[in-house]
């Protein structure tokens, strides 16, 4: 990737909580990749459709992730790779962290 240009961030601000009760905030959207902030207070569903992989960074808390059988624990710093086509991701624990997908 070598021709990165400026892009005009979209969607900044926009908050809405999810039916797991998560709440989320658009940090930036561009054509390039789109971040959110996620808090949960104790369950969060993330989506890995084919389209992108999913990014998260985990800015503070604790908790695990799970994908039908597969369970990884995070803390405060890790940052998670979820595989593009994974499908749907649960997140479990108190924790606050950034989404992202290109």
């Amino acid at each position: 990737v070598s021709n990165l240009k400026p892009s005009v961030v979209g969607a900044s601000g926009k908050e809405w909580t999810d039916e797991s009760g998560a709440k989320h905030r658009a940090l930036a959207s561009c054509p390039y990749f789109t971040t959110e902030l996620i808090t949960s207070t104790g369950r969060a569903a993330v989506h890995a459709g084919t389209e992108s992989f999913v990014s998260l960074v985990i800015l503070e808390g604790q908790g695990a992730v799970e994908n039908g059988e597969d369970r990884l624990s995070f803390a405060t710093g890790d940052s998670l790779f979820v595989s593009a086509g994974s499908g749907a991701i649960q997140i479990k624990g108190e924790c606050t962290f950034i989404k992202t997908t290109v």
